[in-house]
């Protein structure tokens, strides 16, 4: 358990969220014994990947204290999947009781993010710890049912046929238990009567009473700070923290969703899966809607949020032990603090801000490297004065993320094994766990299993030094002097199917050099995984980024990844990709000159 907690540290400052030996739990069901039996073994291969690092989002409003307009300005920039077309569509709605803009989702008559003319908002991901796999033993004389704590239950069942073109059609029976979907039945479409136990998932945003069109037309007809709170509270999920001003002043952050409570003797905490027949695993209710996280006000006259712990020890509920690592955070309020008052342009150069702190942690290390390779002394030399700025037109952001990327790899992959590695972890930087092992000065990490001979620390970040020199010169050449970080690090914005196909992939894909990184307040996410060729990447960044004026909402401006239009023959396909990838924004609302000005697009 400590080699887990090493591997995947809790957030900073805080302690592993304690549980029983899962481990030993599961061994004595006998759940450890011949995996293949097991429902869930086809699981890995078939999952889509999950707990990317650099997921999330960042938010801030400041009171009028703190800008140079008297009045309050708010800012957000949601960190999605980079897409072509982008997900968001930029609109302005108008009907009796309803004036709002900002970005809609396609299907979805409202605006998720935005401004009406009193109010602004924005969103960050709170990632609460909402979801809890069950093990649900399966009735041994009748695969029809499995156990719950009052005996024998019969799954829910019904069929689900999928339309396969020139192919018979797919047919495949989905089950329900009491606690949801049996998702180790995916990826079978087959007989899956055989399994002794089945994985089954409960999860707030399955719940048959989310209402999502009436909660976002009621905070896009609010009219102030508390009328926004109030509609906010029957948000049910994905949870969210809601920064949000009006035009009186005020300024709020409210953590709007459904929160779990569990009971005192849970002692799984949602870590690992439960035993879904143990009455004690069942939740045992919800947070009061008015005991979310949340913050009024406040006297430091800003509220920001960038997926970090948003509350303080005191707070009673538990919301979750998988915060993101807070560098996000802490540069948004270095920053923030930095002057009295901020305009909006200051705002605008803080979204696009590509200073990692992160960064800051681990480069002593790699400045006190040492490698025989050819290209060390150059590769040095551009590292000289390296402050953590993630430069698309600079050497250094690629050497340092190719040199960590290696660290990783030949300190964990030994001690996992390639095939768990490659399956579950090879997208992951661990930042947090190589802080540790290096200021550990870990041996038992440090070594190479490989080898009988003890290995030190530093002589491993040298060989990670050696092995990034090696694959940036094979890449991108013998002179250092000319590697750029947005060689490698381009934004890839994927059709979906178009990119598959190699003929129009040129057409419908869209792809620019990006400065930033996982860490940075401008976060682009550092691929880290597949083939070298795409090999650092970002699809995954500011799929938004608004400023929001609630005093004078001409001033306000957006930005999305790729353009208004689907169609990749016409120029507002992609005509926001450098506008997007330089920090550049349009106006939301149209000045007292621009009023009625535009043409009709006639959707039939």
């Amino acid at each position: 358990m400590n080699r887990i907690h090493e591997l995947l540290p809790p957030y900073p400052g805080e302690r592993p969220v304690p549980t029983r030996d899962f481990v030993q739990l599961y061994r004595e069901l006998g759940l450890l014994q011949a995996p293949s039996a097991q429902a869930w073994v086809s699981l890995p291969e078939i999952a889509p990947a999950s707990g990317i690092e650099g997921t999330g989002s960042n938010n801030w409003v400041l009171s009028g204290t703190k800008t140079i307009t008297g009045k309050p300005l708010l800012a957000n920039d949601p960190h999605l999947g980079l897409s072509a077309p982008a997900l968001w569509y930029f609109a302005r709605l108008k009907a009796p009781g309803l004036d709002v803009g900002g970005v809609t989702l396609p299907g979805l008559p409202a605006v998720v993010l935005g401004q009406n003319a009193q109010v602004a908002w924005g969103f960050t991901n709170t990632g609460p710890d909402v979801q809890d796999l069950y093990i649900e033993q399966v009735d041994p004389n009748n695969a029809q049912q499995y156990r719950t704590p009052s005996g024998m239950a019969a799954f829910e069942t019904h069929e689900e046929i999928i339309k396969v073109k020139g192919q018979a059609d797919v047919k495949f029976i989905a089950r329900t238990t009491r606690h949801g979907p049996v998702i180790s039945d995916a990826g079978t479409m087959s007989d899956v009567t055989q399994a002794r136990h089945v994985l089954a998932l409960r999860w707030t945003a399955l719940d048959a009473d989310i209402d999502v069109m009436a909660v976002s037309l009621g905070m896009g007809r609010a009219q102030s700070v508390q009328e926004f709170v109030e509609a906010a509270q029957d948000w049910v999920a994905p949870m969210q923290n809601m920064v949000v001003a009006d035009r009186q002043g005020r300024v709020a952050m409210v953590s709007a969703g459904r929160l779990p409570l569990r009971s005192p003797d849970h002692d799984l905490r949602g870590v690992a899966p439960a035993l879904g027949w143990d009455p004690r695993y069942d939740w045992v209710g919800w947070v009061p809607k008015t005991e979310t996280p949340r913050e009024i006000d406040p006297a430091r006259g800003w509220i920001a949020t960038a997926n970090q712990r948003i509350h303080g020890p005191e707070y009673k509920h538990f919301v979750t032990a998988d915060w993101t690592l807070p560098y996000r955070q802490q540069r948004i309020e270095q920053v923030l603090q930095s002057r009295e008052k901020h305009s909006m342009d200051d705002l605008a150069q803080l979204q696009s801000d590509v200073k990692s702190l992160a960064a800051l942690k681990l480069l002593p290390w790699l400045l006190k490297a040492q490698s025989s390779h050819p290209q060390a002394a150059a590769a040095m030399k551009e590292l000289s004065g390296f402050d953590g700025t993630m430069d698309a037109q600079r050497a250094a952001p690629l050497i340092f993320w190719a040199w960590q990327r290696s660290l990783a790899r030949t300190l964990v992959n030994d001690k996992i094994g390639q095939e768990l590695f490659e399956k579950s972890f090879s997208g992951r930087t661990f930042q947090d766990a190589l802080e540790g092992i290096l200021e550990r000065n870990d041996a038992w990490w440090c070594h190479d299993t490989a080898t009988p001979k003890a290995q030190t620390c530093s002589q491993r970040v040298d060989q990670a030094l050696t092995a990034a020199l090696e694959e940036l010169s094979q890449r991108f050449g013998s002179d250092v002097s000319r590697w750029k970080w947005g060689q490698a690090h381009a934004l890839w914005a994927e059709h979906r199917p178009f990119s598959k196909v190699a003929a129009l992939s040129p057409l419908f894909s869209l792809t620019t050099a990006v400065s930033g990184d996982t860490h940075t307040v401008n976060a682009q996410r550092v691929g880290l995984s597949g083939p070298s060729e795409t090999r650092y990447r970002s699809s995954h960044g500011p799929s938004l980024r608004g400023l929001y004026d609630v005093e004078d909402r001409t001033k306000s401006r957006v930005m999305h990844s790729s353009g208004q239009s689907g169609l990749p023959w016409m120029s507002s396909y992609r005509e926001f990709v450098q506008p997007w990838a330089q920090g550049a924004y349009i106006a939301l609302w149209p000045s007292a000159e621009d009023a009625g000005k535009g043409g009709t697009l006639m959707l039939k």
